[in-house]
């Protein structure tokens, strides 16, 4: 019998191994008290991926609190095949569960007496069979222990546990955009991809579609991730004033010379810049560092009565980011940043280019949208050839790349594709023009043009704030040169220009179009003058007039060259040039699509534009 029984745990263990990774309890409120992100040395570090919400089971779960996110665990680098799915685990729904036994009962404390955010605490990392049998022996374990005593208890086999989810990973199809082939970025071909995203089937099949295998990526797994807690500016400042601006208590660097951490102010950097995503000898990865000490100090303020931040993953990991508009009004952190600079590369062939930090400061949400991990300037890890320290990007791209989130150029583009810009950029080429380069690189400080600040009375009140924020522009040495605005069309504009044009181009079929050329005009204008960014690049007084008359030369008071001495009436293009039917409806149907709305004010269909002619009545023959 004795020999049977052990048998039959070998046979248990071996089955249970092939699960690769049975973790935690798919959705029971009744095991481990903590394992938010599991933050234990490599290779037992566990990978935690959020499920979607409508999956969450309602099991055994106490309705007066809520069930929180799952998250997906794995662990990567020891299971690398997984013969079953990854274990969906309900961490807030556990932590509740065993609130009154505390973080401890699942986490191991430090040398120091401080909980580390890690598990199991006891784990055998020799083999991924010792690795994986303590993650059983604690999950399972306590399950057993639970269900003994009669309380409330999780599952214990490979099956109820490691359960196919549809939202684990999806398949998506990225398309490539070479530098130098962009024809995904007109309306045309983006309107055909928007259909063509299955890639084909058979080689027979893929003949028909082999662009498509030029510049549009294979299908790629991607696999869900845990919301990114954003430390954006108003969490900064919630934390400054609960800490009464103790920032040594969060920010510290490492002293070679006195052999231990130490606060230096004016180097405040970010915790990225010294912590990466995988630990590193005595140096914890970013998620490690984070879930000990914040979780950490939120758990010993609690207990001195002092006000604490969240314990439970969902409250800090909500996938919610504040909007520019939201934190107009609080203040930016202090580095003893300058306000205004002068840009400037040693060596250069252009002048420097003026540049108000704090203007930008009001336009983002956090200093790493401009700054990546670190608070260096750019020419620090970016140097004009480049270097490793920028992941040998030079300086220049750094600067000027249209396709980066962190560059000047790129964050523009990225500001043009709103719906009242991308009316008229949709239709442009993104390279620089001449005039763009000279806007900025213009050497003088005191000469640029400067945003116009916020008048006081738009500055709201402590009342309107509930008392949260409470921050005045006024305190800005704001630049005392203000933006000129583009001047009324009327000025502009010839004086024979009629206010509807007509558009006869398909008159056999359809009554003339009716342009509305003052009102779009007009239109216009306005946008551009509301919008600080365009205010400083819509220099000239005819820029957007080039919006469409994008070739002939533009003058005020001056008619410009017909479409039509560019774009032939015949039925094929001449060369790389659009017919003049397609030029129209490619101009005019873009910039609807593209700024979106309303058919009425914007139309997109054939007949928001075109009234169709009645049929000729057919005539017979007299007999």
């Amino acid at each position: 019998m004795t020999m049977n029984k052990k048998l039959l745990m070998v046979l248990l263990a071996l089955s249970v191994g092939i699960c690769s990774l049975p973790v935690w309890n798919k959705a029971q409120e009744a095991c481990a008290a903590g394992n938010d992100e599991p933050a234990q040395v490599n290779p037992g570090s566990a990978e935690v991926r959020p499920a979607q919400q409508n999956s969450v089971s309602t099991a055994q779960t106490d309705s007066a609190a809520p069930a929180g996110q799952p998250v997906y665990i794995s662990i990567s680098e020891v299971f690398k095949d997984l013969q079953r799915p990854p274990v969906k685990f309900y961490h807030d729904r556990h932590a509740r569960a065993l609130e009154k036994e505390g973080c401890e009962e699942c986490h191991p404390k430090d040398a120091t007496g401080k909980l580390m955010y890690s598990f199991p605490k006891q784990k055998n990392i020799r083999t991924a069979e010792t690795l994986m049998n303590s993650y059983h022996d604690r999950c399972i374990g306590c399950h057993n222990e639970r269900a003994a005593a009669g309380k409330t208890a999780g599952a214990v086999t490979c099956g109820e546990c490691h359960t196919v989810d549809a939202g684990y990973h999806s398949i998506e199809y990225l398309p490539r955009l070479p530098e130098y082939y962009e024809p995904l970025r007109d309306t045309y071909h983006r309107d055909c991809i928007a259909c063509h995203k299955d890639l084909p089937k058979t080689a027979r099949d893929a003949t028909k579609l082999d662009w498509k295998g030029f510049y549009i990526r294979e299908k790629d797994t991607i696999e869900a991730s845990w919301p990114t807690v954003v430390m954006d500016y108003k969490l900064h400042y919630q934390h400054e004033q609960a800490l009464e601006k103790k920032c040594e208590l969060c920010h510290r660097t490492f002293c070679e010379a006195e052999d231990k951490m130490v606060y230096v102010k004016g180097s405040e950097s970010s915790c990225r810049d010294c912590h990466t995503d995988k630990d590193q000898d005595n140096r914890l990865s970013y998620r490690h560092l984070s879930h000990n000490q914040c979780i950490g100090c939120h758990q010993e303020r609690s207990k001195e009565n002092k006000k604490a931040g969240p314990f439970y993953c969902n409250d800090c990991h909500t996938g919610i980011e504040r909007s520019v508009e939201e934190m107009a009004y609080v203040p930016r952190e202090e580095r003893n940043q300058p306000q205004k600079l002068l840009i400037e590369i040693p060596g250069a062939r252009m002048k420097g280019v003026p540049f108000d930090h704090r203007i930008h400061e009001l336009k983002t949400t956090t200093c790493q949208a401009c700054h990546h991990d670190t608070l260096n300037r750019c020419s620090t890890c970016h140097t004009q050839r480049g270097s490793s320290e920028g992941d040998w990007v030079p300086l220049a791209e750094a600067y000027h790349a249209s396709t980066s989130a962190w560059s000047c150029v790129g964050c523009h583009e990225t500001t043009k594709q709103a719906p009242d810009c991308a009316g008229c950029h949709s239709q442009m080429k993104k390279e620089l023009s001449e005039s763009s380069c000279l806007t900025c690189h213009s050497g003088a400080p005191d000469e640029s043009r400067g945003f116009i600040p916020a008048p006081d009375s738009a500055i709201p009140g402590a009342d309107e704030l509930s008392g949260e924020l409470v921050f005045s522009l006024t305190g800005y040495d704001w630049m005392p040169f203000q933006l000129p605005l583009l001047a009324a069309p009327e000025a502009l504009l010839p004086d024979n220009t009629r206010e509807k044009m007509e558009i006869a181009l398909l008159e056999k079929s359809y009554d003339p179009s009716q342009l509305p050329h003052l009102k779009i005009v007009k239109k216009l204008t306005d946008i551009s003058n509301n919008n600080r960014l365009s205010r400083y690049f819509h220099a000239g007084e005819t820029t957007l007039c080039a919006g469409c008359h994008h070739v002939g030369p533009l003058a005020v008071k001056q008619t410009p060259p017909l479409c039509g001495a560019c774009h032939t009436s015949k039925n094929s293009p001449q060369k790389n040039t659009p017919t003049l039917l397609g030029a129209y409806h490619r101009q005019c149907l873009g910039c609807h699509k593209a700024m979106g709305g309303e058919e009425k004010e914007k139309p997109q269909s054939c007949s928001g534009c075109h009234k169709e002619k009645p049929s000729a009545p057919m005539q017979t023959a007299a007999r």
